[in-house]
């Protein structure tokens, strides 16, 4: 161990003795630890001062942060809220489709009644036109056959009056035979 390890600059060389004394050594060392002692206290200072600023600023972020997760929390509560809503709409949706679809089978029976009675009431229409056709036809025959059965009835009568005149003539006739047979 004849080594010594003062004599060890960082540069790697070895001085030598007598260019440095031990003295000298030492108040450079010493100098050179009191240099870095005031720079470890500036970077301390600096150091506070940073510590110092983060936490003022988290002071005042801390109330923006604050509200940003109590408005979150609410905007998760108020969309649980939606979820349970919009699944309620749709089971009202389902039902409203489910009635709708028995509005439209009642729609469609009523619609196919209304259609039966549409022909019914085209066949009924049909055969009242067809009544009233055979009953002006029958109206036709029977004035018609009045017509023809008054002439007949005339000529009956101008016969019964041509038979009653020729019976007045016979009676005048046998009445006047009468008092010459007597």
């Amino acid at each position: 161990m004849s080594d010594d390890t003062t004599k060890e600059f960082p540069d790697g060389e070895k001085e030598s003795s007598d260019s440095m004394s031990a003295g000298d050594r030492m108040g450079t060392l010493i100098a050179l630890a009191q240099t870095m002692s005031a720079s470890l206290e500036g970077v301390k200072g600096r150091l506070h001062t940073l510590e110092k600023t983060v936490s003022e600023r988290l002071y005042d972020t801390r109330p923006i942060w604050e509200r940003a997760l109590a408005e979150i929390v609410a905007l998760r509560s108020e969309q649980g809220q939606m979820h349970s809503e919009a699944a309620e709409m749709r089971s009202e949706l389902g039902h409203g489709r489910s009635e709708a679809a028995e509005m439209r089978s009642d729609l469609s029976q009523v619609s196919s009644g209304a259609l039966g009675m549409r022909s019914e009431l085209s066949q009924m229409r049909s055969e009242l036109s067809q009544i009233r056709s055979e009953l002006l036809q029958m109206s036709l025959e029977v004035r018609d056959s009045l017509h023809k059965f008054g002439g007949k009835i005339d000529l009956l009568v101008d016969d019964v009056f041509a038979v009653r005149a020729e019976n007045k003539i016979l009676e005048r006739r046998i009445d006047n035979l009468e008092p010459e047979a007597s």
